[in-house]
């Protein structure tokens, strides 16, 4: 379980390539347990995270979001009809082409902006890490999706590499035309 306090930053990093020519469109991102977030008797610390996605080419970013999250907001999204168990949708604002045989990585970085309760420990002090997610299946990096070859990478980049663990458990994407 991973332990923030205020002012530390938290980065997932995930490396991949594609078979086929492609656009990214969001991601969803874990939360903490939606049990936890739901729960009005747990103490909150963090009232509001700053969430940064961005993807890079190499060395070069070609796409960055940043979106604030208050708990009230999610709160909302963990009723919502179609909300996925434990996770946030990151709807990108623009689509990011994905070329073939490329590397991509996507960072995704967390920064708690207010600390409302300095002496309570969870559920959002978390940030979700609880809840991990690991690329590839029993052990192997390559996945196929739709006809479409997945191929994860650990990375180079500093933050926890979601090869091993990380909080980036979907890739909403579509075949480019």
């Amino acid at each position: 379980m991973l332990w923030i306090t205020g002012n530390e930053l938290v980065r997932n990093v995930l490396d991949f390539r594609v078979d086929v020519d492609l656009v990214l469109f969001g991601l969803y991102l874990y939360t903490a347990n939606d049990k936890d977030i739901l729960d009005d008797s747990v103490e909150t610390v963090f009232d509001r995270t700053t969430t940064t996605v961005s993807i890079l080419q190499g060395e070069n970013q070609i796409f960055s979001q940043e979106r604030v999250y208050t708990a009230a907001e999610i709160r909302g999204e963990v009723l919502s009809p179609d909300h996925r168990p434990n996770m946030a949708y990151f709807e990108f604002n623009q689509t990011v082409p994905v070329h073939r045989d490329t590397l991509y990585t996507i960072e995704h970085s967390i920064f708690p902006t207010d600390v409302i309760n300095h002496y309570s420990g969870w559920p959002v002090t978390r940030c979700g890490a609880d809840v991990w997610t690991c690329y590839g299946v029993n052990g192997q990096q390559n996945v196929a999706v739709n006809g479409i070859n997945f191929k994860f990478t650990s990375s180079g980049r500093s933050g926890r590499d979601c090869l091993l663990e990380g909080q980036i458990p979907i890739l909403l994407f579509w075949p480019e035309a």
